[in-house]
């Protein structure tokens, strides 16, 4: 029996002011950082449902299915950004086609320069690129990856720094996402989505639970904290 289809509903809000919340200006590059993030967000048609990747389901006959359901965006499953960058056999496994739009390729990987490859290979035939940084999986563990990369900010921001400005030179439509789960404290998960959007993240997505807060079949066990991607959402001026 096939499982449900893993669907977000996006908080994304609106745009901010110039002057926020906290009676302070915000600098102009900020403001164009941001108004070119949330010009994105409209040229994809502000979707509301996101297909999640899912290992094994997300290919393209699944997303497209999902979209005449009424699907807004899809991702792809997480791929593997060595491979991808590495070998034109390994990206033919992954094909595109141009009614499967908007589409969000995630890659799993903790390699700038792998990233960086690999976010170019994908950015022409599609509308986001993200990193994956809330997988929570043995595998992602042992290669350093994932949820496991929040371990190491300074690696990580390196990682959406070298994302950022492969996209940017591959297709300047195409966004610089990444996926994130939360610390149990939640000032420390707000600084790191903030690293972030300084970094480069034109789209933050936040899976609100922590590492340790289920993963695959165990998810369902701990629901999301929604305060905690409140937070993000209302510290960082990009789509969240």
């Amino acid at each position: 029996m096939m499982r449900q289809p893993r669907v977000m509903f996006i908080a994304t809000g609106g745009r901010k002011s110039k002057y926020t919340a906290s009676h302070s200006w915000r600098k102009d590059s900020d403001m164009a950082r941001d108004e070119a993030a949330w010009d994105w967000w409209a040229r994809i048609g502000q979707p509301q449902t996101w297909l999640a990747p899912m290992v094994g389901l997300s290919e393209p006959a699944f997303r497209m299915l999902c979209r005449s359901h009424g699907c807004g965006i899809c991702s792809t499953e997480m791929i593997d950004a060595a491979g991808y960058a590495r070998s034109s056999r390994y990206r033919a496994r992954y094909p595109f086609a141009p009614e499967d739009r908007p589409l969000v390729v995630q890659l799993g990987g903790s390699n700038p320069e792998d990233l960086a490859a690999a976010a170019a290979f994908a950015a022409p035939h599609c509308d986001g690129v993200e990193l994956n940084v809330g997988c929570p999986q043995r595998c992602a563990r042992r290669g350093g990856y994932g949820a496991f990369l929040m371990d190491n900010p300074d690696l990580l921001v390196r990682c959406v720094k070298a994302m950022a400005r492969a996209i940017s030179l591959a297709n300047s439509q195409c966004a610089c996402c990444v996926k994130i789960r939360c610390f149990d404290d939640t000032a420390a998960t707000v600084a790191l989505a903030q690293q972030l959007q300084d970094a480069g993240a034109q789209c933050i997505t936040v899976h609100g639970r922590t590492r340790d807060g289920g993963g695959g079949k165990r998810t369902g066990k701990w629901p999301a904290n929604w305060d905690w991607i409140r937070a993000v959402k209302h510290a960082v001026g990009v789509p969240v």
